[in-house]
């Protein structure tokens, strides 16, 4: 790029929330910040690539947790401290839903139990959670049924 990217910048628009209800659109286009980017390669998509133009705006509409970033580069370990906007449903049969562990007939509901979206999403509730803006459906990398035993540790 001619500038560099600079710190003022990434803040500027890792605030810029609605860079993504006018991503796409002539307002889009005034207002989202425009940055060359280039493709992370790997062996599956080897490079070099061409740097492409995107509009940015806050990645909460993509990942809040910032766990996808570490597991692509392999790091072996994460401690992960997950905020959550509410507190789990108090109301939800924890002892049901947990007493039966790996052995459980039915399918565990994170989503009635309360839990943070910003972990379910990871074991495949994306859908469940999503808004039209959000793209928190592609986000699963756990297989489902492992959210039981997370959940219930």
């Amino acid at each position: 790029p001619g500038t560099p990217f600079s710190l003022v910048d990434a803040v500027g628009a890792s605030s810029w929330n609605a860079g993504a209800e006018v991503a796409g659109s002539l307002l889009g286009s005034a207002t989202n910040p425009l940055l060359e980017y280039w493709p992370v390669t790997s062996e599956a998509m080897p490079g070099p690539q061409a740097a492409e133009k995107y509009q940015l705006g806050d990645g909460g509409i993509v990942d809040v947790s910032g766990l996808l970033p570490l597991l692509q580069r392999g790091v072996p370990s994460v401690i992960w401290v997950a905020a959550a906007e509410f507190g789990l449903n108090v109301s939800f049969p924890w002892d049901e839903s947990c007493s039966c562990g790996a052995s459980c007939a039915t399918e565990f509901d994170a989503v009635a139990a309360g839990l943070e979206g910003q972990v379910t999403d990871k074991f495949g509730y994306g859908p469940q959670l999503s808004q039209a803006t959000d793209y928190h459906l592609m986000n699963q990398v756990f297989e489902k049924k492992e959210m039981r035993l997370v959940a219930c540790e």
